[in-house]
């Protein structure tokens, strides 16, 4: 950028991307890249480049962060702000409640008063709404978050692309660095270099690749991991409901396990650990249940770093019925302890830690719940044996004479083979053969059909006393009439070779 309507022609010097004037303002710069002062304002910063005094006009606006960098209290001439995550803040102790669908903060509370967000498609507040949906602000920005009018008898704090506008400076805090709409530059160089190929990219004040009209920056770091974990947190958590995605995949014994954070409109890394085991396994946390899906050979013993609890060391196994394991937090001296017995198809498990007391839990079937006596919480759990599928479908490959099993004799070999290994394990392979021997011996489709249909309920019932059968049972069930629904209206002759 080398000119600006509404400030001038911008210069640069020795440093790359730093802006040393804009139109009368003169900028300088620390070692580190940190705009040291500019436009009437001069700048602090700790050893990890944040800034913690902005002054301006003799006013300083002084910030404390936690470990993780947030900022989590502002001082100001006589004022002081507390900020409890993104939902809850106090200012002279008169705090405010943000009510939130996904990432988008759609409502404040302070006191009796509820105010509406209705915003632009880049998450920018414009219009702000009373709880008699009388309009009380109108806000309107130039394309690089500069506020062009704002009128109304009320002024939120969050402006543009839901970001909070510090007035008493002029700029945004976007939690990584600082934003100024008017210079439309950070005050520091970003950390990350998210395209390194694309020459906007390498220059690490501009925000968003000078492209403020179609990218946002949610966390002051890389627009594009940003904007690409925002997707992926709204498909994962808002569309399909999953929290949380965990696993554990092992090679020679080597394993590697981590999982994924959904919530709050971004992807977070939960945790990573590597240690020795075998076995794969992949967990899906919903809100109210657990969803798991692994061989039964699993066993690790690891060592990892968690988001909150720091490094710790866990390990779990079994052998035969019986199976135990327990993990150990060194940042915050916690402890967890567990053990689980199976027969047939019951299961029974107990676990104990220190920081939230005893969890029992019980199923049939690979279906269960467990509960924990300090929350009073209780949570399903629905779990996937891989081996016991791979075995049902092996039975049913090597048991049955005619036919080619569930899937269209033609078609696409892949979507074929799934389709008969998820109706094979679930619905049994009976069903199948009967309908192709059916078409062979020249019956009736419609009959045929729903002799199917039948058959495939009766096999998804006859699981229920197998191994993993509740959840096969239920799976078949669900399929069951969508498969014969494509076969009624779009089945032939599947196998006219069956001549028993």
């Amino acid at each position: 950028m080398i000119y600006n309507s509404r400030v001038g022609n911008y210069t640069y010097g020795t440093r790359p991307h730093a802006v040393t004037q804009a139109g009368t303002d003169a900028y300088t710069y620390d070692c580190n890249g940190n705009m040291k002062s500019g436009a009437g304002r001069t700048f602090t910063y700790d050893y990890d480049n944040r800034a913690t005094s902005i002054v301006k006009a003799g006013a300083a606006t002084i910030s404390v962060y936690d470990s993780s960098g947030i900022r989590v209290k502002k001082v100001t001439p006589g004022f002081t702000t507390i900020y409890i995550g993104k939902h809850y803040e106090c200012t002279n102790r008169v705090c405010s409640k943000y009510i939130f669908a996904g990432s988008d903060r759609i409502a404040s509370i302070e006191g009796a008063d509820t105010r509406y967000y209705h915003t632009d498609h880049l998450g920018s507040s414009s219009v702000i709404t009373d709880q008699s949906g009388n309009q009380v602000e109108d806000l309107f920005y130039y394309t690089s978050g500069e506020i062009k009018y704002n009128t109304g008898s009320v002024d939120v704090k969050h402006k543009f692309t839901g970001q909070k506008f510090d007035a008493e400076n002029g700029l945004y805090y976007y939690g990584a660095r600082y934003y100024d709409p008017r210079l439309e530059k950070f005050m520091t160089a970003d950390t990350i270099v998210p395209e390194p190929f694309n020459p906007q990219a390498l220059n690490r004040y501009s925000y968003c690749i000078n492209n403020p009209i179609n990218y946002t920056d949610p966390s002051g770091n890389s627009w594009l991991s940003e904007n690409v974990s925002d997707k992926v947190s709204t498909v994962m958590n808002d569309w399909l409901g999953i929290e949380e995605v965990s696993g554990q995949a092992c090679y020679y014994n080597v394993c590697l396990q981590g999982g994924l954070d959904f919530t709050d409109g971004q992807v977070r890394p939960t945790h990573a650990a590597i240690g020795v085991g075998s076995g794969a396994s992949v967990n899906l946390r919903f809100s109210s249940f657990d969803l798991s899906a692994g061989t039964s050979d699993r066993w690790a013993v690891s060592v990892g770093y968690s988001e909150n609890n720091g490094i710790y060391a866990s390990g779990y196994g079994g052998y035969g019925n019986v199976s135990v394991n327990g993990a150990y937090y060194f940042k915050h001296d916690v402890y967890q302890v567990g053990a689980g017995v199976s027969y047939n198809n019951f299961a029974a498990s107990a676990n104990y830690s220190n920081y939230d007391g005893w969890t029992v839990g019980a199923g049939y079937g690979g279906v269960g719940a467990n509960y924990n006596f300090d929350s009073h919480e209780t949570r399903g759990s629905v779990t996937i044996e891989v081996d016991t599928w791979i075995d049902a479908y092996r039975d049913g490959v090597n048991t049955r004479q005619y036919g080619n099993g569930y899937g269209p004799e033609n078609g696409n070999l892949a979507l074929n083979h799934m389709i008969d290994f998820l109706g094979t394990v679930t619905a049994g392979w009976q069903a199948a053969e009967n309908h192709d021997i059916a078409y062979g011996k020249g019956l009736n489709k419609n009959a045929a059909d729903f002799e199917l249909f039948r058959g495939m309920v009766g096999g998804s019932i006859s699981n229920i006393s197998h191994r993993n059968g509740l959840v096969r049972a239920a799976v078949g069930l669900a399929i069951s009439p969508l498969y014969y629904g494509g076969v009624a209206v779009g089945g032939g002759s599947s196998y006219s070779a069956a001549h028993p």
